[in-house]
């Protein structure tokens, strides 16, 4: 399981290069769907699910406008890197990967905590 995961941060830092090449407003992430991105905007709600813990940016599920995906296995490296998820809510937050939709819901799945940073 950990050689899967550091795979996956391998193959999480390439595609972050190409991440930061577009920053977009998380509120126009649906416009974006299929391609990396770094979409920026007022994190609204930090919510705990029994797979992981959603990111969300506009009006609260089913309206919202993006949601960050951290998965269970991913969230030990999310705590050591911020210290309090929850802390994040209110804040100008992007995050760094490839929009996609799941239920026509718009998405992006976070591997590493390098996905997500706080805007000054």
């Amino acid at each position: 399981m950990k050689s899967n995961y550091a795979a996956l941060l391998a193959i999480a830092a390439v595609l972050n290069t190409q991440a930061s090449d577009l920053k977009i407003d998380a509120a126009k992430a649906n416009a974006y769907v299929g391609q990396y991105v770094m979409a920026c905007g007022k994190l609204t709600q930090v919510k705990r699910f029994a797979k992981g813990i959603y990111l969300t940016f506009g009006p609260q599920f089913p309206k919202q406008d993006l949601t960050g995906v951290i998965w269970a296995d991913a969230v030990p490296a999310f705590n050591r890197q911020f210290a309090d998820l929850d802390s994040l809510q209110g804040k100008s937050v992007c995050l760094r990967g490839k929009v996609e939709t799941y239920k026509q819901h718009v998405q992006i799945q976070l591997v590493t905590p390098q996905d997500v940073s706080v805007e000054r």
